[in-house]
């Protein structure tokens, strides 16, 4: 193993065990205010860089947020020297931000208010590493706007098929749900691409593994909340749906598009790999179970994989993983949740 792949590992491990523990979380837990989630995070966390310098008193919660989303990038700046970009999976980070820049701006578009959101807060430092303007993009009041900005990047024939085959209503109304679907397939598609071109042996089998695993929880998520809440509603909207396997086959999928209820569902997720792995009968949401799922193959692989973009790939999920666990604290103290309630909706990352 070369000198720059052991480097890797060691930063990756190291970086990991700078996570949020049990004992964090409880902390976390027992504050009362965005402000002093805020304080803790910045002085007691490795969430220190991307906090510097904000001041608790005037911090609110987008911004709070986005700043978590940014640290991502942190992350991978650690790692920077030891790598080659171009040759890898490792802009997993830098591709999840331009599609997560490109929703944001469709969001900004749709609420009237361009310029906000994440594409507000970004710093310009981030310029080099996305293929498209942010300045342009932040700009943008409409589609077709949003679409010119996007002429000449690797993104302009992506929206504009995306555009051609979910185009606006006839009020105008931007057709989120669809776009964002197809830029999350696109995403995936890019990442099994760069597997393929840049990785052999079991390396391989595991990243595809991480990256197939998520594609296919967010749309068994998808279906359990359409069951959950529009059972009688017709099958159309499937063909939206990511088009990726991982662990459950073509038929074990297609009987669960059939299914006629949740209650059907799950007893056909149960009969599956899943159903060994997720506890549907504790009646958390499942994406909540899905996401514990994901952490539990996630620190498998960070600890005994010995390739570096396998241990990269599983640390960056779970850093993500960890951000939403934020989020959600941040949500259910803002709405006077009860705290055992708000446990029971958390990942935590590091079991």
């Amino acid at each position: 193993m070369t000198h720059e792949a052991n480097a890797v590992l060691s930063k990756v491990r190291g970086m990991y065990g700078r996570m949020l523990g049990p004992a964090q979380y409880e902390e976390l837990l027992r504050k009362q205010s965005l402000q002093e989630i805020s304080a803790y995070l910045r002085e007691k966390t490795s969430y220190a860089h991307a906090l510097a310098g904000v001041q608790d008193s005037s911090v609110h919660r987008g911004l709070l947020e986005d700043l978590l989303e940014r640290d991502q990038f942190y992350q991978y700046e650690r790692l920077i020297h030891y790598i080659d970009p171009q040759k890898g999976i490792w802009r997993i980070i830098t591709l999840n931000l331009e599609v997560e820049l490109l929703l944001s701006c469709l969001r900004a578009i749709i609420s009237g208010r361009p310029g906000t959101g994440l594409l507000a807060d970004l710093p310009t430092a981030l310029q080099p590493w996305v293929r498209f303007k942010m300045v342009d993009l932040a700009r943008a009041q409409t589609v077709e706007q949003l679409a010119q900005v996007l002429k000449g990047t690797p993104y302009g024939p992506i929206f504009e098929e995306l555009l051609r085959k979910y185009p606006p209503l006839p009020n105008r109304k931007v057709r989120y749900t669809s776009i964002e679907m197809g830029l999350r397939s696109v995403y995936f598609s890019t990442l099994l691409e760069w597997v393929d071109q840049w990785v052999r042996g079991e390396a391989a089998a595991q990243l595809r593994e991480l990256i197939g695993l998520r594609a296919e929880l967010l749309n068994l998520s998808a279906l359990w909340r359409v069951k959950t809440y529009f059972p009688q509603v017709e099958t159309g909207w499937v063909q939206q749906m990511l088009p990726f396997r991982c662990k459950l086959t073509p038929r074990e999928w297609q009987a669960m598009v059939k299914a006629k209820d949740r209650t059907a569902l799950e007893a056909l997720i149960r009969q599956s790999w899943y159903g060994r792995r997720m506890p549907l009968e504790e009646g958390e949401p499942i994406e909540v179970l899905a996401g514990r799922l994901r952490c539990q193959v996630c620190r498998r692989m960070l600890r005994f994989s010995t390739d570096p973009q396998v241990v990269y790939t599983a640390y960056m999920m779970l850093r993500t993983m960890e951000t939403e666990d934020i989020v959600r604290i941040i949500e259910g103290i803002r709405y006077k949740m009860p705290l055992d309630r708000i446990d029971k909706l958390l990942m935590k990352t590091k079991g």
